[in-house]
């Protein structure tokens, strides 16, 4: 079973900008705290895969780890993209339709640039509202416009659909499914161990995050998994050793 923890980043901020900038929020981050978050990934050497990867069943490690990025923010372009193809490293970006080419977001002229460069893109809807909160008719019509907006612009197609605030309900879910998205991500803190769900979970990283907080869970999900992936392997090689029900031994 391949498990994964998705990461999410808003804003990244230059460190000699960050007193200076007015506009952020909790979920913007400093350059020099997501270098050392993706420092300690490195070291630890925990794979940073791809969506389209993890989904279609092409990690064969037991844990790994996927980037994403929420609203179409400029530093997605102008600091986080040159950072990750210095690395080699997957990510996955989630513009707003209605904030793509203003002041301090992407145009779509960079998520093309993006996506040339096997960058994945996804939804996070047109306006960035509260999908728990839209009338039917209002959700259909925020789905399927950002979808149809980006396959149009992009020309490639979009299956998963980051939640605005990570909000959603069963009426957001059936939605999403009759707009022919895969998948739905919320913003729950939470590893996911497999990708048979609708919907998948994320951590949001803050500007409050420790990197002793950050490293513990990356060290939970890898000592975790290493753990589950030994005992899948002693109990294969027992089973067929000794046709023994390795299972119902482990569980007493």
């Amino acid at each position: 079973m391949s498990a994964v923890l998705i990461l999410n980043y808003h804003r990244v901020i230059e460190d000699h900008l960050w007193d200076k900038t007015a506009d952020k929020t909790k979920f913007c981050v400093k350059r020099s705290a997501f270098i050392n978050q993706l420092d300690f990934i490195q070291r630890r050497e925990i794979p940073v895969v791809s969506f389209s990867d993890w989904l279609n069943n092409r990690i064969k490690d037991t844990f790994s780890v996927i980037l994403t990025f929420d609203d179409g923010n400029r530093s997605d372009y102008e600091i986080v993209l040159p950072i990750l193809k210095d690395r080699g490293l997957a990510a996955s970006f989630f513009p707003v339709i209605s904030f793509i080419g203003e002041e301090n977001r992407t145009s779509w002229e960079q998520l093309k640039e993006m996506e040339a460069l096997n960058f994945e893109i996804g939804s996070h809807g047109v306006s960035h509202e509260n999908m728990s909160e839209m009338a039917a008719g209002a959700g259909e019509l925020e789905l399927e416009l950002s979808k149809k907006t980006l396959e149009k612009k992009l020309e490639k197609p979009i299956i998963i659909f980051a939640a605005p605030f990570g909000q959603y309900n069963r009426k957001t879910l059936q939605m999403a499914k009759n707009a022919n998205f895969q998948k739905v991500l919320s913003t729950q803190i939470k590893i996911n161990r497999g990708h048979k769900a609708m919907v998948l979970h994320r951590w949001n990283l803050k500007h409050t995050t420790k990197i002793e907080a950050f490293e513990k869970m990356l060290t939970k999900g890898s000592r975790l998994y290493y753990k589950m992936s030994f005992l899948s392997l002693l109990k294969n090689r027992f089973s067929r050793l000794f046709g023994l029900k390795i299972d119902s031994l482990l569980s007493k």
